[in-house]
């Protein structure tokens, strides 16, 4: 993911637009597998430490979470409108 002006980004020609897209969409992949390989060397640290590391979420527990979330979401679509929508059913078309 990167982020762009979107006045800068209308500057590019479509060829660097292209080239940048490209080139995000691996930087994006690498990040995540560092982000991933960082949390589980953290995870093997504080267990070694002596620290309990729950990796499943208890089905209730996300069950709360879910609820919660949805009323967050709810009021903020009160304010984000037709806009708030939209980003909503992207984000849910993508998971």
């Amino acid at each position: 993911m990167i982020t762009v002006n979107m006045d800068t980004w209308n500057t590019l020609s479509e060829d660097e637009q292209t080239a940048i897209l490209e080139a995000s969409s691996v930087l994006e992949a690498e990040r995540w597998q560092v982000a991933q390989d960082v949390m589980i060397s953290d995870e093997e640290r504080l267990a070694a430490e002596g620290m309990t590391v729950v990796t499943e979420v208890d089905p209730s527990f996300a069950e709360a979470l879910n609820a919660d979330g949805a009323v967050v979401a709810s009021n903020w679509l009160e304010s984000a409108g037709e806009t708030g929508t939209t980003i909503l059913d992207d984000f849910a078309a993508q998971r």
